[in-house]
């Protein structure tokens, strides 16, 4: 018994706007050309997007710098412009405690001579705080860079 080989067939085209409403495909007449138009529309979105990723990526090679006298009363920074790195040197006598953009989330602790460097890949730094342990005060040298 010979089985028959079936031709394919079309897959079926669903296009959604917007506002979610479905739009009616059934009066598609070239389905090659406008799949073709459907390829290159979405190629071209990748391309943008990637384009701006490497263009957020890019610094625009200034530096801001704070120099810092540390207690134990946090300190809220603020960066003039929104930062791809960080760089923090602790000059002491006393042991800091840094966060980066958002209050409550675990700080990096830095002993006296102790630096952190952090590299923003796809996100910006907008602040920082900074305060040194209870009874203490320090010194600190920070960078960050746009």
């Amino acid at each position: 018994m010979v089985e028959k080989i079936k031709a394919p067939t079309l897959p079926e085209i669903e296009i959604v706007d917007q506002h979610g409403k479905r739009l009616d495909t059934s009066q598609i007449d070239n389905y090659d050309s406008f799949m073709t138009y459907l390829m290159q529309a979405a190629s071209t979105a990748n391309i943008i997007r990637l384009r701006k990723y490497f263009e957020d990526k890019q610094s625009q090679g200034r530096e801001e710098n704070f120099e810092l006298n540390i207690t134990p009363v946090l300190q809220e920074l603020l960066c003039s412009h929104p930062s791809q790195s960080f760089y923090i040197f602790n000059d002491g006598p006393g042991d800091i405690f840094v966060e980066l953009n958002l209050a409550g989330f675990s700080p990096a602790h830095l002993a006296m001579g102790e630096d952190k460097f952090v590299d923003f890949e796809t996100h910006v730094l907008k602040q920082f705080n900074v305060w040194s342990a209870p009874g203490t005060i320090a010194a600190a040298r920070a960078v960050v860079k746009f």
